[in-house]
């Protein structure tokens, strides 16, 4: 039987930093990341609806795309993907990494 109690104490989340990634998909995602490159000072409303265009990345996937250039960071602060060959629309954004789960 499963001491809960124990359980709930000893317990540890983890916890996985994610970093954005702004995806220019489709004619709109690339006029609206064209967009932000003119504008150093994007308003609300620009940044609103990046947020379509934006994907969560493992922060060493991350580093990995900045590495190979595949990322191209706008104003010092929004990062871009270049490398549309690492996008599907289906799946989203196709691993770098090789990773090994325990299930």
């Amino acid at each position: 039987m499963c001491d809960f109690e124990q359980a709930a104490k000893e317990m540890r989340l983890i916890t996985d930093v994610t970093k954005p990634v702004l995806v220019p998909w489709g004619n709109r995602g690339q006029a609206l990341i064209a967009e932000l490159r003119d504008s150093p000072f994007p308003d609300r409303k620009l940044r609103r609806a990046l947020q379509r265009y934006t994907v969560s990345v493992y922060e060493k996937q991350w580093q990995q795309l900045r590495n190979t250039g595949r990322l191209d960071m706008l104003h010092d602060q929004y990062p871009v993907l270049i490398d549309m060959d690492q996008y599907d629309e289906n799946v989203g954004l196709q691993g770098l990494l090789s990773y090994d789960y325990v299930m």
